[in-house]
């Protein structure tokens, strides 16, 4: 006799056995009962692997498993110790579980859009042409004098630089499993509508470590006894976005709570807006060990600092029109319908917004020639004023255009 009909013979022989069947009935009701059970609630209900572990139970209460299938579903989900009674309360603590992080806000709606799938891990395959070999003389390219051409024996310099490569390639794929941490824990509690991340490209990352850690510079605390780093802190960042001032404010409490990890810093930008724009930026600190950066801003707030990226980054942005859209972003994500409907139009075209925020200074040639023609005219009206010969009907017109 199997072990599965061993221990569902023992059940039914227990006349103090709590009663399967009102396990079972609550087991239902929680998940399928009508208005209120999670298939209602929940929006990833047949998505979510615990739900369908809960559903399994009532099938194998049901007797629709066959023997193999049983043996099967106790070995995956290590059940050989509980009996019915023990594996039903199992499922109901876990549809418990799921029934108060979906009350809580905490589990992921399906309209979040991310790229957490997007996000792995580096391979030294993917830099063959700094660690490949080409020439097949045993010196990895990026310390091979002639890469293309076999012989050489001697590296350009002692100090290789493969072993550093090599290196660098591990600890980035260090900060994979933190930055995907964070981003489910902010994608399961139900507020973001993207939560898109990135690890700082190979390039992206010697760059800045040439720019910003090979000059010398003088590091103080602000404050005496506290705690700096001039390591890197933003190789992993996340973004949250979501659509109202209101969520922004709930997962900010939530992040400070320590939930997503211990937080190192915190930017409030909404206390003080860069030019109008208003965000907060945090760097986590995860597992003690990873720093993660986190945005989180609205929608809004989103596509004007997307669009303005270019301008600012090449110094002709126009502050003056980012400031008036980010005070109407400000406004409309406090619930302002009249601000929200005077930003729309910029919101439409976020090629165009991008030309709107910059700042031309070398003008079209169809421009420059308006411009230049402009200025002529208003030489000739200036010359015609101070001898007189403009006609007086039209003089005080032409004071108020011009």
């Amino acid at each position: 006799m199997s072990q599965v009909k061993n221990i569902v013979n023992k059940q039914r022989q227990n006349p103090e056995m709590d009663d399967i069947d009102t396990l079972y009935d609550e087991l239902q009701d929680r998940l399928m009962g009508y208005p209120d059970s999670l298939q209602d609630t929940y929006q990833r209900y047949h998505t979510d692997e615990d739900i369908a572990f809960a559903e399994s139970v009532m099938t194998m209460i049901d007797g629709e498993m066959n023997l193999y299938e049983k043996e099967t579903f106790y070995d995956t989900h290590d059940l050989w110790g509980l009996d019915e009674v023990g594996i039903l309360k199992k499922a109901l603590a876990i549809v418990g579980e799921i029934e108060r992080d979906v009350k809580a806000g905490r589990k992921n709606p399906a309209r979040v859009k991310t790229n957490i799938d997007d996000i792995q891990e580096l391979h030294q395959d993917d830099f063959d042409h700094w660690l490949g070999d080409w020439d097949g003389d045993g010196i990895a390219n990026i310390d091979d004098p002639n890469p293309l051409i076999p012989g050489d024996t001697v590296p350009i310099d002692s100090a290789e630089l493969t072993p550093q490569i090599k290196s660098l390639i591990e600890q980035k794929n260090a900060y994979v499993p933190a930055l995907k941490s964070v981003m489910k824990k902010l994608i399961d509690n139900g507020l973001p509508i993207m939560v898109k991340g990135r690890i700082k490209t190979m390039y992206s990352t010697l760059g800045k470590l040439i720019r910003k850690r090979f000059p010398f510079t003088v590091k103080v605390a602000e404050k005496e006894g506290e705690p700096y780093t001039t390591g890197l802190t933003d190789i992993a960042g996340c973004m949250a976005v979501v659509d109202s001032q209101e969520k922004v404010d709930q997962i900010v409490k939530r992040i400070l709570a320590g939930e997503l990890g211990q937080v190192w810093e915190h930017e409030d930008k909404y206390e003080h807006p860069a030019d109008g724009y208003r965000a907060h930026h945090f760097i986590l600190v995860v597992d003690e060990k990873t720093p993660v950066e986190i945005q989180v801003k609205t929608k809004r707030m989103s596509m004007i600092s997307a669009a303005s990226h270019y301008p600012y980054k090449n110094g002709n942005l126009n502050a003056e029109l980012l400031l008036e859209l980010t005070d109407l972003a400000w406004k409309a994500d406090k619930g302002d319908e009249k601000a929200g409907e005077a930003l729309e139009p910029y919101l439409s075209d976020l090629d165009r917004l991008q030309e709107d925020l910059t700042i031309r200074e070398n003008p079209t040639d169809e421009v420059s020639e308006l411009q230049d023609s402009f200025r002529e005219t208003i030489k000739k009206l200036a010359l015609a004023f101070s001898l007189g010969k403009f006609p007086e009907e039209h003089r005080t017109e032409a004071l108020e255009l011009f």
